[in-house]
């Protein structure tokens, strides 16, 4: 595995661009993965992690998206 991570100004605004390369044998176990979790996902959890994300969005707040975000989406998804 590879990274590369810079900040460049686009239209005035500082963003920070994160480049990861992985091999094809990392990718291939990373597509399972997800698609074994979406598989056992059920229309209810689609649907609030859907809004979590909509609303983060309709609050400027997407961009800023952090693991803690992410584990308060897997601590909703274990609730229901």
């Amino acid at each position: 595995m590879r990274f590369l991570g810079f900040e460049t100004m686009v239209t005035g605004e500082l963003w920070n661009v994160d480049l990861w390369f992985f091999d094809r044998d990392t990718i291939m176990n990373a597509e399972a993965y997800c698609d074994n979790i979406i598989m056992h996902t059920t229309q209810l959890q689609k649907d609030a992690i859907i809004k979590i994300k909509n609303d983060l969005i309709a609050k400027g707040l997407y961009l800023m998206i952090s693991l803690k975000t992410l584990m308060y989406i897997v601590l909703l998804w274990s609730t229901m």
